[in-house]
C-alpha cells in the first residue's frame, strides 16, 4: 500500500449556491443526472406609489403573482459509483452530526 498526496484547487470563479431541494433521474447511460435548485416567490411585475402633495410617499403597492418561481441551478452528471460514494460520505456526515448533536 502507498499514499498519494493531492492538492484541491479552488478557483476564484468557483460559486456557493444555496439549494432548497433536486430532482433527477437514471440515463440510458446508467449515469445519474442530478438538478439542484431554489423555490422562491416571483418578484413584483409592477408598482404604484401613492404621494402625498408635497411628493413624500405615503403607500407603495406592489402588484406581482403568487407564484412561485423554481430556479434550476446546477445540473450535475456522474456514475453510479460516484453517485454512491457521494451517498455514502453524506450518511456518515449526517451520522457524525446526529451523535455530536444528541440528535436520536
Amino acid at each position: 500500500m502507498k499514499n498519494i498526496k493531492g492538492k484541491f484547487v479552488v478557483k476564484d470563479s468557483t460559486e456557493v449556491k444555496y439549494t432548497s431541494g433536486s430532482y433527477g433521474n437514471i440515463t440510458s447511460a446508467e449515469e445519474l443526472n442530478l438538478s439542484f435548485f431554489h423555490d422562491m416567490p416571483q418578484d413584483p411585475t409592477e408598482y404604484t406609489v401613492e404621494v402625498s402633495d408635497n411628493n413624500q410617499m405615503i403607500k407603495q403597492n406592489l402588484v406581482g403573482s403568487d407564484t412561485m418561481i423554481r430556479n434550476v441551478h446546477t445540473k450535475l452528471v456522474m456514475s453510479i459509483k460516484t453517485a454512491k460514494s457521494i451517498k455514502d460520505w453524506l450518511v456518515h456526515v449526517l451520522e457524525e452530526y446526529d451523535k455530536n448533536n444528541g440528535v436520536q
